[in-house]
């Protein structure tokens, strides 16, 4: 079996070429002493990761554009990803955008007998379509760990803490953690009885946290999502908040388990 890496060695004594030296927008060379640092950031953490028990995994660059987009965070990433043709094949491809499909892919395929939960860790380059007016760079690299068929409240925990940990270890201050609940508003719309229509609009006002778009829909299920709205803030304020707030028996539970997070950490 050939080896998956290749070393290369070059002298070069002179450079006569003349290279072009702009690069696309969003793309930049990483030069020393920032490569070196990088490099000893990822593996800072995927050690971390591995003493709580994490094991790598390394997908590929590109994937078929049907497995890599895939229903569920695939297809979520569709309008973010890079797409060529695969000359061998002649089937479409897309180079990753987040690494998080591709491990959601390989638990499933090629890990699928594996008992458990099931931990994997990785690191790996990823490539956008677009950046972001908060990230302006379009590659870049995704360290990561999932934690796979779990469901206590105490492997969010776990999450939480590996990320604190390994953020502090490396001298970054001032961390904090964000507790949602995105099952929450599923159980609101079962509870009540919301159809598709609302249920999108409902959606858009969520992710905006408009407030008073929701406030003007003038409905039981927006009065409850106002509600939850002004619980937002510091966690202790929050949870006191959150106790007061009137919710259907569907979503209560929901809030039980976040109380329970925020009790463990």
């Amino acid at each position: 079996m050939y080896p998956r890496y290749i070393i290369v060695t070059n002298k070069i004594e002179r450079m006569s070429e003349t290279h072009p030296a702009l690069l696309p927008n969003g793309l930049k060379d990483l030069l020393p002493p920032e490569a070196e640092e990088e490099a000893r950031i990822i593996t800072h953490l995927l050690d971390g990761f591995s003493v709580f028990g994490y094991n790598r995994v390394k997908p590929p660059l590109v994937e078929f554009e049907e497995s890599l987009l895939a229903p569920g965070v695939g297809a979520s990433l569709a309008r973010n990803t890079f797409r060529l043709m695969d000359p061998v094949s002649q089937h479409m491809m897309g180079v990753r955008a987040d690494t998080t499909a591709q491990i959601a892919r390989i638990a499933n395929s090629r890990l699928k007998e594996t008992s458990r939960p099931l931990r994997l860790s990785y690191a790996a380059d990823v490539l956008r379509v677009n950046a972001s007016q908060l990230r302006t760079e379009r590659q870049f690299c995704q360290v990561g760990c999932e934690l796979i068929g779990a469901n206590s409240t105490r492997d969010d925990v776990e999450m939480s803490l590996i990320a604190v940990k390994g953020l502090s270890d490396l001298g970054i201050k001032n961390l904090s953690i964000d507790l949602t609940l995105p099952s929450l508003i599923k159980n609101l719309f079962e509870a009540f009885k919301t159809d598709t229509d609302e249920q999108k609009n409902i959606e858009v006002l969520v992710q905006k946290r408009d407030r008073e778009g929701l406030v003007n829909l003038k409905t039981k299920i927006s009065k409850c999502l106002v509600d939850l709205l002004d619980c937002s803030g510091m966690a202790e304020q929050a949870m006191t908040l959150l106790k007061k707030v009137k919710l259907p028996k569907e979503a209560k539970q929901s809030i039980k388990d976040l109380e329970n997070i925020y009790s463990e950490l």
